[in-house]
């Protein structure tokens, strides 16, 4: 299910809607409006919705005990600057579009860590996250995710669009650090190679 970050005000009889924008967020809000045949309407109570859409794809879930929670203060920025790394690499190692794929971490409460969901971005699934069953298509993906962040391409402490940030994470470009992925990513590619 993909849920819109906004939130929103909506009339139950006409479908009127205004999108909230600051102020006290109310489960209602009273007002005045128009329907869509510009007559007013005679409901004046607006209420608050979130507005997304469910899809059916291919989902994976990575849990990697390493990506801790809480432990330090870096430890979501982390989780964020390493999924980014990771798409990233997912998309180049395996030629994959990259708006075809996305992700998101969640808080594994088992082992008190991150872990990372990667969907295809298409309903119905394009079959690029099964491909992600297979361990050399893992590492090949977490090889070109830290030749993404290795890259002198800003400053370590933050991101650009040449390594983890794009469009569709803007909303948390002040959070990633390839600094962060690369560390992460290296310390994940040695883990995984000790254990062959």
């Amino acid at each position: 299910m993909v849920v819109n970050k906004s939130y929103f005000y909506m009339c139950p009889v006409c479908g009127y809607g205004e999108i909230y924008k600051g102020g006290m967020k109310t489960p209602e809000r009273h007002k005045d409006h128009k329907n869509y045949r510009q007559f007013d309407c005679n409901c004046t109570d607006l209420k608050g919705v979130k507005l997304g859409h469910r899809f059916r794809t291919d989902v994976a879930r990575i849990t990697i005990p390493s990506l801790v929670t809480g432990e330090f203060k870096d430890a979501h920025p982390m989780a964020l600057s390493f999924l980014y790394a990771f798409l990233e690499g997912i998309s180049e190692a395996l030629n994959i579009d990259r708006n075809d794929i996305e992700g998101l971490i969640e808080i594994n409460v088992d082992t008190l860590s991150y872990d990372v969901l990667i969907y295809d971005n298409v309903p119905g699934g394009a079959g690029h996250v099964k491909r992600l069953t297979n361990k050399d298509a893992i590492l090949k993906s977490l090889y070109a995710a830290r030749g993404k962040v290795s890259q002198n391409c800003c400053d370590e402490e933050t991101s650009c669009y040449n390594c983890l940030r794009n469009y569709y994470n803007q909303m948390f470009h002040s959070r990633l650090k390839r600094r962060l992925a690369r560390e992460f990513t290296e310390g994940l590619i040695r883990e995984i190679e000790g254990l062959k």
